[in-house]
């Protein structure tokens, strides 16, 4: 039988003689814990002896009436209590994170416990026993924490280094019995000053005694060891995004859907990111307001038609987008850009095709394709369809930023339309 069994043995016979009598005596329960068989003592109040079981007893019965876990009962104390959060150059011992307050961004905060046992102990309490008694509370007063929500993991679990240097290892988890870890964010609804916080820990639980055992870190309590978290609350931060255009050129077909005769081809890369390369987009996403023709091949967010110099030849000039298609990340494109036909038929009719292939995409680039091509139409109308594109990008600790990507057209792109920031014509990158 376990000691779990063993107690509620113990309890359901004391139980029932509580129930028969109406009143509860000590000779009465040691005869029901002698009759329970769950130990072999011979039960009596005046035996100096067993006087420790049987306050021992009274103990177990008192706990299981309050409804308490008895899995605590061998534990004599905290051996090891620790608090940390994921270390960085500027805070090697984990001791401080940096937290941008944009609801997205998550710290990941530590908390490692050991626990000593009796002279006679065997039992250790569950991982989920240790988690109920553990409380993360404010190193000013061990209160509630004010300024920031804790939740489970999200996508923006990145350390923030304000240095912008490496992180470095943490290696203190293995050193523990029990660790538990925590995320938290923090918003302008509940931060609207963007005040920093001390997060500190405290284990509360009740042993075999009906003692309450409380081992309190933070920093005005009596338990003899401390420890906390410093919290450095960051405004949101707006990126500065910038676009450069490739230096060389995708290898590319054409394939002539209008059997009218096509000549000029050409096709230019442009790439957006973040200006400072210690932040990178994590994801994007274009605004439902945007513009877009996504009815063949890679999404198409602008061109511009106009009858050429010559008798007979139309120019097509396009900017297509497939990282939206795609998405982020390292990957070699093989696509289809579709040169449409406008007034827009609903249908997608198109004069044939690029298919672009060769160019790699970086891990945290947004792409953009611009194509260029005339085509025997002999149709004098000028037709525009150049809206601005609204992107919505976060870096990998949750910022938003708006960028408005305008999309231009003139000579200094060889009659091509282009994707710009500022109104003027990319310059080459790397």
């Amino acid at each position: 039988m376990t000691k779990k069994q063993t107690q509620l043995t113990l309890f359901a016979s004391f139980l029932r003689l509580v129930i028969k009598t109406g009143k509860i005596k000590v000779s009465l329960f040691c005869a029901a814990l002698a009759k329970s068989q769950a130990i072999s003592i011979i039960a009596s109040p005046y035996t100096q002896s067993h006087s420790r079981t049987v306050r021992e007893m009274q103990s177990t019965f008192i706990n299981l009436k309050r409804g308490i876990i008895m899995s605590w009962n061998d534990v004599s104390g905290v051996s090891k209590f620790q608090i940390w959060t994921e270390p960085c150059a500027s805070s090697t011992d984990g001791s401080e994170a940096w937290l941008f307050v944009n609801s997205r961004h998550q710290i990941k905060v530590t908390v490692g416990i050991s626990l000593g046992l009796n002279y006679d102990g065997t039992e250790l309490p569950s991982v989920d026993e240790v988690k109920n008694a553990l409380t993360l509370v404010s190193n000013k007063d061990g209160g509630s924490i004010k300024y920031l929500v804790a939740g489970n993991a999200g996508s923006y679990c990145e350390v923030y280094e304000p240095n912008h240097s490496a992180l470095q290892a943490n290696l203190k988890a293995n050193n523990f019995q029990y660790t538990f870890e925590y995320y938290f964010s923090s918003n302008t609804a509940k931060n609207p000053n963007i005040a920093s916080e001390e997060i500190s820990a405290k284990l509360t639980y009740t042993d075999k005694y009906g003692n309450v055992i409380s081992n309190d870190m933070s920093a005005n309590s009596d338990y003899y060891q401390k420890g906390y978290i410093k919290v450095h609350c960051l405004s949101q931060r707006t990126n500065k995004h910038k676009i450069v255009k490739n230096t060389s050129q995708p290898y590319y077909n054409v394939f002539d859907n209008s059997s009218w005769g096509h000549e000029d081809p050409f096709v230019d890369v442009y790439r957006m990111t973040i200006e400072d390369s210690y932040f990178n987009i994590q994801d994007f996403s274009l605004t439902p307001q945007s513009w877009r023709k996504t009815q063949k091949g890679i999404t198409c967010l602008a061109l511009d038609m106009y009858q050429s110099d010559g008798p007979k030849w139309q120019n097509t000039t396009q900017c297509f987008c497939p990282t939206l298609d795609y998405g982020l990340g390292e990957k070699w494109y093989s696509v289809d850009a579709y040169v449409y036909q406008w007034p827009d038929p609903k249908d997608g009719s198109y004069y044939g095709n690029f298919r672009i292939e060769g160019y790699t995409q970086k891990a945290h680039e947004i792409v953009f394709f611009c194509t260029t091509i005339d085509f025997d139409d002999r149709d004098s109308n000028h037709r525009v369809q150049r809206p601005t594109a609204h992107f919505i990008t976060h870096d990998q600790f949750g910022n938003e930023t708006t960028v408005d990507v305008a999309i231009n057209y003139g000579e200094p792109c060889w009659h091509m339309v282009w994707p710009t920031l500022d109104g003027n014509v990319p310059p080459f990158g790397q």
